[in-house]
């Protein structure tokens, strides 16, 4: 949903922030209401959870492994630039697939 701001300007809803728009602060950086603090989650869902972490981890993980050989034809040429670039994507492709790991870990 798009709004304007000032007139003639369109800005996506999701950038103006709830507060400017007459919503309530309530809710996470992503828009979605906070979850009942008593309320506890299914097994299955957990499980699922668990489930679907780790086959996004595991294609991550695969793309990490893509970007990594991205790099191999440029080391030792003139375009260092690039191949630092590679390595720092792959590092942080690295870092999200650990991450996923571990929060598959906590939810099992």
């Amino acid at each position: 949903m798009l709004t304007s701001d000032p007139p003639g300007n369109p800005v996506h809803k999701a950038l103006v922030p709830r507060t400017a728009r007459g919503g309530s602060i309530i809710g996470n950086r992503y828009g979605a209401e906070v979850a009942n603090p008593t309320a506890s989650p299914s097994e299955s869902s957990i499980q699922s959870a668990a489930t679907q972490l780790s086959i996004i981890a595991d294609g991550v993980g695969q793309y990490r492994a893509r970007v990594a050989e991205l790099a191999q034809p440029f080391v030792g040429t003139t375009r260092d630039d690039l191949v630092t670039a590679i390595h720092e994507a792959e590092r942080q492709l690295r870092n999200a697939e650990r991450g996923l790991i571990r929060a598959a870990r906590i939810a099992r």
